[in-house]
């Protein structure tokens, strides 16, 4: 099988791109794959094992695209790095690898972007009923949160309108994918390479190192992770590094000058993979909080346990379907009362949470192989192709024989015209 995988790639900023190079060895075992990306700049080294592909929305070769077996598209909340993915994929029918389970916040930010209220509206009213005109107008005019609309309108529909099928990383995902949409659907473990890494030699100093990392939007509560640091009794006794693009970078940098804990709090912005890898082998305990969620399973919380290290996560969504010996569990508006509690627990018991970092570890080497994901993945992807190859054709047929009669006779019959695009597509 011949695959054409549109994802983000490195040095994108986005841990999706490291999702397709941490599967690409695996999948390449299993069949032909070819790259695809709409990015200017991306890592020339990957051309050293892979085929990379680059298109832009005004000149997409299809004649190519159509050359492989498969198309699959990695969708996930960020339009800088999906749109133009998203473009491509309702054009041309494939696979979606749901990477969040709401989508709202990309479609907001993309139409947004582009100015184009009444696409947007034209959206919203189709999948949730005429009387969302009002909710929209609010929302448009700023009145109304993202996070309210992603909650109540998350839009999920419209990332699939043009799919075969989808794949989803979380089982909570599967669950609701498989009750609100007809389409053939796969739920398949986030893959991380078994690494097998060990924590470093206990240090000799004053404080315990703590670490939160990734992309940190409203949604990371970097803010009660901070006023709960701020508040603790024994705060000198730890150190917070903060690792990635910080989206109200502003506003946290004066909280933290705010709550007097310049001293203790350092951001460090994004950093290169070995950086933040040398990072995560010093520190403790590790931040992984997500309110709301997205519906998604975290990379980051693979690449956490990968390093054998405890994490305090928020019980929602994928991060509730996780063992509780393998995480330390933060309730939903209680986050300032759980981070102190496991902070305090920590002091006291250091090795109750060595054990929870060496338990996730046991836990991402036994669920989320990349060889395993890539068969998996591979299975359903014949399913799907062997099931639609007749749907996809007429698909196709249909779409030509639009365009062709747009400039043909107007006497030529539809059966004419449907020989003519029989005859383009055997060519």
């Amino acid at each position: 099988m011949k695959i054409n995988w549109f994802s983000p790639l490195p040095p994108a900023k986005t841990d999706i791109a490291q999702y397709t190079m941490r599967v690409l060895p695996a999948f390449s075992n299993y069949c032909e794959i070819e790259l695809w990306t709409d990015q200017l700049i991306y890592d020339s080294a990957i051309n050293r094992d892979f085929k990379v592909n680059s298109y832009q929305l005004g000149n997409i070769p299809w004649k190519k695209i159509n050359q492989g077996d498969l198309n699959v598209y990695h969708i996930g909340n960020n339009p800088d790095f999906h749109g133009p993915i998203w473009q491509v994929s309702c054009k041309c029918p494939g696979i979606v690898v749901l990477h969040d389970l709401r989508l709202q916040h990309f479609f907001a930010a993309l139409y947004t972007n582009s100015e184009d209220r009444d696409g947007y509206l034209a959206n919203m009213q189709y999948y949730y009923g005429e009387e969302c005109e009002q909710i929209v107008e609010r929302f448009w005019q700023g009145q109304l949160s993202t996070e309210f609309m992603g909650a109540n309108y998350p839009l999920t529909p419209l990332a699939l309108k043009n799919s075969l099928a989808v794949v989803t990383h979380s089982l909570s995902a599967f669950k609701h994918l498989r009750q609100e949409n007809e389409k053939p659907v796969s739920f398949i473990p986030l893959p991380y390479p078994n690494t097998s890494r060990s924590k470093s030699s206990p240090k000799q100093q004053q404080f315990h190192q703590l670490v939160i990392f990734g992309y940190l939007g409203a949604n990371r509560c970097l803010d009660l992770i901070l006023e709960a640091l701020a508040s603790f009794s024994l705060k000198e006794s730890f150190r917070l590094d903060i690792y990635g693009e910080v989206a109200n970078k502003d506003l946290i940098t004066s909280k933290i000058n705010k709550l007097a804990l310049a001293n203790m709090v350092k951001l460090h912005g994004f950093v290169e993979e070995d950086t933040l890898e040398i990072a995560l082998k010093r520190a403790d305990l590790a931040f992984n909080l997500r309110y709301p969620t997205m519906g998604e399973a975290s990379g980051s919380q693979l690449r956490i346990w990968s390093h054998a290290l405890a994490s305090l996560v928020t019980r929602i969504g994928w991060y509730e379907e996780l063992p509780e010996n393998t995480v330390g569990f933060v309730r939903v508006n209680h986050e300032i009362e759980d981070i102190h509690r496991h902070l305090k627990e920590f002091l006291n018991n250091p090795e109750m949470y060595k054990t929870m970092g060496e338990n996730g570890q046991l836990w991402l080497q036994t669920n989320h192989d990349p060889n395993l994901y890539a068969k998996s993945f591979l299975e359903f992807a014949q399913i799907i192709q062997d099931s639609n190859c007749g749907s996809t054709q007429e698909y196709f047929v249909g779409r030509l024989s639009i365009e062709l009669a747009l400039w043909s006779n107007e006497n030529s019959s539809d059966l004419e015209l449907e020989r003519i695009t029989q005859t383009l597509l055997f060519f």
